[in-house]
């Protein structure tokens, strides 16, 4: 079997303002085209789990491996050129309301410079099918649907062809035959492409009708 993609040992995580870790330690490991979900009540960790997978959470216990990477072991600046091979989709979509859709979709190539301008049209045009989105172009953000939204958020992420992708709450809001209609599309792509996906959510049994391997995270003093 290749390596994991990712790889959480006794993983635990705490916010600063609170005493104690959020959860019990936690284990995963993420091969290529898997997926796994975590599911927690609001504010019992799931989102510090996601952002301790790429080092934007300090653990308390535990290591992470991403990307054949011990992150504990990184720089701040080779953790930055990870995050980069990372595709994460925060919660609620983190789109620019000052953007129109295009632009949200492309913006982090564009900041990164990461190509030029007629690859990132083509990138865009084969997200844009991938993902069943229409033409993007002139469109302001108050146009679009809240399933267009969502699906703009994930193409953001996708847009460099990573081999991981983190999802915080990608149906985050939406009603759930739009929420289905979500989980088949990614479900889709980690078919084509073999990638790789940890979510997180709420509503776990969605999701997991497209298989996955569910993680409940458990209180810090379960046993």
């Amino acid at each position: 079997m290749t390596p994991p993609l990712l790889r959480f040992d006794a993983l635990s995580v705490a916010l600063p303002a609170q005493r104690g870790a959020l959860f019990a330690p936690i284990d995963l490991t993420l091969h290529p085209g898997e997926m796994t979900v975590i599911s927690a009540p609001s504010g019992h960790g799931k989102s510090p789990a996601l952002r301790a997978a790429i080092g934007a959470q300090p653990r308390t216990t535990g290591t992470v491996t991403c990307l054949g990477r011990d992150l504990s072991q990184l720089t701040a600046a080779e953790l930055l050129l990870l995050r980069r091979r990372v595709g994460f989709v925060p919660a609620k979509g983190g789109l620019l309301s000052n953007l129109g859709l295009h632009d949200n979709l492309t913006l982090l190539w564009r900041y990164h410079d990461l190509a030029t301008s007629d690859q990132l049209e083509q990138r865009a045009k084969e997200v844009c099918s991938e993902l069943g989105l229409g033409d993007l172009h002139g469109r302001p953000l108050a146009t679009a649907s809240y399933l267009e939204r969502h699906l703009i958020a994930i193409g953001r992420a996708w847009l460099p062809h990573p081999p991981l992708l983190i999802l915080d709450e990608p149906t985050f809001g939406l009603d759930e035959e739009t929420a289905i209609d979500v989980w088949r599309r990614l479900a889709a792509l980690r078919k084509r492409y073999q990638v790789a996906m940890l979510t997180a959510t709420s509503h776990p049994g969605l999701a997991l009708r497209f298989g996955g391997t569910h993680l409940p995270l458990q209180p810090a003093e379960a046993p």
